[in-house]
């Protein structure tokens, strides 16, 4: 926690949420674009200001996010009940809040910037009641202002860093004084925040990539830091010119606008203008300089590379207005002598030369499309050549594979597609269908056999497709039939209703001895008479005890899975590692009290070493040592959340490494039940062999590790030392019963034997990997079978289990096994 003065004298206490942002999804709700907001808000006659009071901490916390955002003080622990700073979604949520308040206005009469916002008005007259608006709806949702920081009534403001005026847009004042004060760099990190500011007005200045040249060669990596006259000279242009910076106009919707493109060596610039009377008004500069590839651009290229930066950084004007290109004519405003430099053709090549018929005009003619089709056992195919009026040809191929041999134009699944192509003709001024030979028609017909023969990896060099299914379908109608479980109610009100028996003998004598008891009211429903003379309503045993609230609370413990088993597996050796600690157990010689253990997901191989303390650095230690270095750099580690493991330290040493960290939950420790598995062996064969010395646990376990590393897996049908070296180890048992192994020994066929082993090493563990896989399978049908689905939605009342910690002392076993509701 760091608490920090506000520039008003008040304080803000600032907390480290690093590691629940990372825990966070980000929210997707998009921010404005801040560029477009001052757009909008300029060319206004009456404009006020409004900014909301604390910010963030006016939106309540959800109950069950609080304890989320806990901290710690040197006295307490305290958590936020309303939303605070420096968390990773606070931003959209705030944008989302304003812009659902606003929807309506925004966009007319309000801009909003998270917590900046700003009314406006065309005319004076109405600028009070648009207020009133804002402050109604301020008033229902319960925001409040900063009145110190509300401006109200006025004809130019500071709106997101730019002054925003009827005129059009300013740059910032504050933003030019500190330019204008600066003194010339001195190192690379004052260039830097040079050309920092100088990007901040980069929309105000005009070829900046031209003026800034000079700078920007200082922060090339094999650039020495050397500023010399011509980057003086540079400095000081950038100031003159920021000294009387330009006011940014605003077009008029459907006004005509005109684009000016500059291309130098090693810059391209463009001023986008509107025509005011006689004057020219820039709407904005833009200016980028050109990386090593696009220096190698034609100079047409260079041109068009300037047009899509003007795009990128004016998309609200450009997106939706048509674009012409006219030679340039006579520049008729002072802030555009500059560009004069533009892209020049050869004069002494004829080839460059371009009619201005041809720019300004459209060209007309016909096209030709031809259509042939073929169809074969592997299904149908469609040829389509297409020639333009210059000549341009354009194949493409259809694999049609939803078709059956038999489909021909008369068929009635093609009335669909013949209802298509009578709408896309009606498009065109005048069509004209005719019928070819196939020997004037080659080159479409080479297509549609080529579609039907083309096999899936041939190199296309034509454009080819698959189709799996119909371009265009009929609309159908689907029915779905939900059917219902029958009750035991039904065969006796069959019987009593309608006198229906089922046909089995047994089951309409039981229906027959049942009936007598029941009665059925005029509403259909079954009654049971009572020995009292009352009648009884029939219900469903399993319903009435979902009811009953002493059912709930008394009811057994459900141990019944709630999903379905995922097994995890890695196709590979020495992948996956699963990561525990067990203990404390018996003090043993050296303060060992802990073993740590790590288990192989693959070969079941069992790694582990007694500990006195079970610290991050221990872990580590204990990984890169018996894991990393003795079997490689695995892909992931799964662990519980212990500190030992979940530690800034052991995370940091994985992400190195490139190890991938997972973490069972804690609710749900069974998550990571491989190094259980693996601590129980470990624990069940260090107990048969101790008696009263319990704390020799240390010196037997190295024998009980290789008991496991020598004996076969059931799940993999393996041991893990032949899985993991590729033969099988000798065990003490072969040294007193001679085996062929042992009394067949030949040291010069050894050497023979092992290289044939582990030429075989691959196939043992693609077998071991089939046999793990159906062993999974297995456990987990049995897993399965007992499912009990429990299904929550948030805001549902539940009951929890109870725990020794809420049990009251006095009821014992008596109490209840479930408190609550809870929400």
């Amino acid at each position: 926690m760091v608490v920090v003065k506000k520039k008003n004298g008040k304080w803000r206490v600032c907390i480290d949420f690093t590691d629940l942002n990372k825990a966070c999804l980000k929210d997707p709700f998009p921010l404005p674009r801040i560029d477009q907001l001052v757009d909008l808000a300029s060319g206004h006659a009456r404009l006020s200001f409004l900014d909301a009071i604390q910010g963030y901490h006016q939106i309540p916390m959800n109950d069950a996010d609080q304890d989320k955002t806990a901290f710690i003080t040197p006295r307490e622990t305290y958590c936020y009940k309303m939303m605070p700073f420096g968390l990773k979604n606070v931003r959209a949520t705030y944008q989302r809040m304003v812009t659902k308040m606003f929807g309506h206005m925004i966009g007319k009469t309000v801009e909003v910037y998270i917590d900046d916002m700003l009314v406006k008005s065309l005319q004076k007259e109405n600028h009070v009641a648009d207020l009133l608006q804002v402050f109604n709806i301020l008033r229902e949702s319960r925001l409040r202002l900063n009145a110190s920081k509300c401006t109200f009534g006025v004809s130019s403001g500071k709106f997101l860093g730019h002054i925003v005026s009827r005129r059009g847009i300013e740059p910032n004042p504050d933003q030019i004084a500190a330019l204008a004060d600066s003194a010339e760099p001195k190192n690379i990190k004052q260039v830097q925040g040079l050309t920092g500011m100088v990007a901040a007005l980069g929309r105000f200045i005009s070829k900046s990539a031209d003026k800034c040249k000079p700078f920007f060669r200082l922060l090339g990596k094999m650039s020495k830091f050397v500023w010399n006259e011509e980057c003086s000279v540079a400095f000081q242009g950038i100031k003159a010119y920021l000294s009387t910076p330009p006011c940014l106009s605003i077009p008029n919707p459907g006004e005509q606008l005109f684009l000016y493109l500059a291309v130098s060596d090693h810059a391209v610039s463009a001023v986008l203008v509107r025509e005011f009377g006689q004057e020219q008004k820039p709407v904005f500069f833009v200016s980028k300089e050109m990386d090593e590839t696009e220096l190698r651009y034609l100079p047409l290229e260079k041109a068009t590379l300037v047009v899509l930066q003007a795009a990128k950084n004016c998309l609200t004007i450009s997106r939706s207005l048509g674009v012409e290109y006219k030679p340039r004519a006579a520049i008729k405003g002072q802030v555009l002598a500059e560009f004069l430099a533009e892209f020049q053709y050869d004069p002494n090549n004829p080839s460059l030369t371009i009619p201005a018929e041809a720019q300004l005009g459209l060209i007309t003619g016909k096209w030709e499309l031809f259509v042939d089709e073929a169809s074969n056992s592997k299904g149908s195919g469609v040829g389509v050549v297409l020639v333009s009026p210059e000549g341009l040809i354009a194949g493409s191929s259809f694999k049609i594979l939803g078709f059956q041999q038999r489909s021909r134009a008369r068929d009635e699944r093609m009335s669909v597609y013949l209802s298509t192509v009578r709408l896309l003709l009606a498009k065109f001024e005048s069509i004209h269908v005719a019928q070819i030979g196939r020997e004037h028609n080659s080159h479409t017909g080479i297509l549609a056999k080529l579609a039907t023969a083309l096999e899936s990896d041939v190199q296309q060099t034509v454009c080819i497709e698959t189709l799996d299914r119909p371009s265009f379908q009929n609309q159908g109608i689907s029915i779905c039939t939900i059917s219902s479980q029958p009750s035991w109610m039904d065969p006796i009100l069959s019987y009593l209703v309608d006198n229906k028996l089922p046909e089995d003998r047994k089951e309409a004598k039981m229906i027959k001895r049942k009936a007598p008891k029941y009665w059925v009211s005029k509403e259909g429903l079954l009654y049971r008479r009572s020995f009292i003379g009352s009648y009884l309503l029939c219900a469903d045993a399993l319903k009435y005890v979902r009811e009953c609230d002493k059912c709930q609370r008394f009811a057994p413990m459900i141990h019944q899975p709630a999903r379905e088993l995922n097994p995890l597996s890695r196709p590979w050796p020495f992948a996956q590692w699963g990561l525990d600690i067990v203990g404390p157990l018996p003090r043993a010689p050296g303060n060992k009290k802990f073993l740590i253990t790590a288990t192989d997901y693959f070969t079941k191989w069992i790694e582990a070493e007694p500990l006195s303390n079970i610290r991050d650095v221990d872990t580590k230690r204990f990984f890169w040592k018996n894991v990393i270095t003795r079997f490689g750099i695995p892909w992931a580690a799964i662990s519980d959340n212990g500190t030992q493991f979940d530690s800034r330290l052991f995370k940091g040493f994985c992400s190195d490494l490139c190890i991938k960290n997972f973490f069972s939950s804690p609710g749900y420790p069974q998550s990571n039940g491989q190094p259980e598995t693996s601590n129980k062996i470990i624990l069940n064969g260090i107990k048969r062999k101790l008696e009263e010395a319990k704390g020799k646990w240390v010196e037997e376990l190295p024998s009980v590790l290789w008991t496991h590393r020598t004996t076969a897996r059931k799940s993999i049908g393996e041991t893990p030392f032949a899985l993991a070296y590729g033969v099988e180890a000798v065990i003490p048992l072969e040294v007193g019963i001679p085996t062929t192994r042992t009394t067949d020994f030949a040291v010069q066929t050894n050497e023979d034997n092992l290289q044939k082993d582990l030429d075989l090493l691959e196939e043992r563990r693609d077998l071991a990997t089939v046999r793990l896989a159906s062993y999974q399978q297995r456990i987990k049908r049995e897993h399965d079978k007992n499912i009990n689905h429990r299904v929550f939605r948030i805001g549902d009342l539940v009951l929890r289990k109870v725990m020794a910690n809420t049990r009251r002392p006095n009821e014992g076993k008596l109490g209840p096994n479930w408190e609550g509701p809870i929400r």
